[in-house]
């Protein structure tokens, strides 16, 4: 049985006071600045301004919605020799229906945040309004694998060459069977 505490609920007295400071005006997205218009005692007009109002800010998400892109890709025929051309898409534009930040994102929650495809699948369908499958999160999950490699390759070639190495394993499945997370830390990586 747990002893019951002689202090009080909530902060101590003397305790570092933990709040979260103002941000500077210019860096808020709205400013709105309330002003009274009559006294709240008589009810007199008031007018001018306060060189240094009381300020509260509020935090909000903004609206989260998908921002899609089309691209109109036009077939035309040649006027000599009938051939029909199709525009190419622009360089840099993914051939799939995901862009790199999307990708990035859905690889962060199944490995930073570990939520599984299925979740991850749900969390950007239902709160992102993403159609999105598990079978999408596990496309997405190995086209940024393959554009991690290159990084992963360079710094698992360095491991050797440092002097102290941190190792840990997790396990996890993969498929039907069993897996091994193994994640190694060096001084600077």
């Amino acid at each position: 049985k747990k002893r019951k505490s002689k202090r009080k609920r909530g902060g101590q007295r003397g305790h570092p006071k933990h709040e979260r400071p103002l941000i500077p005006t210019d860096q808020c997205d709205d400013v709105e600045p309330l002003k009274p218009t009559q006294c709240r005692r008589c009810g007199a007009k008031l007018s001018g301004n306060d060189p240094e109002p009381l300020r509260h800010q509020v935090w909000e998400l903004p609206e989260i919605k998908p921002h899609v892109t089309e691209y109109q890709r036009h077939r035309l025929p040649c006027p000599c020799c009938g051939e029909t051309t199709c525009a190419e898409l622009p360089p840099g534009v993914p051939q799939g229906q995901s862009g790199p930040r999307l990708m990035a994102f859905t690889a962060l929650l199944m490995a930073y945040y570990r939520q599984s495809k299925r979740r991850t699948a749900e969390f950007l369908s239902t709160l992102l309004g993403q159609p999105c499958s598990p079978a999408l999160t596990v496309k997405m999950q190995t086209q940024v694998t393959a554009a991690a490699r290159p990084a992963y390759e360079d710094l698992a070639a360095k491991l050797p060459t440092e002097e102290h190495i941190n190792a840990d394993e997790t396990a996890t499945k993969e498929e039907n069977g069993k897996a091994w997370l193994w994640t190694f830390v060096a001084r600077l990586f």
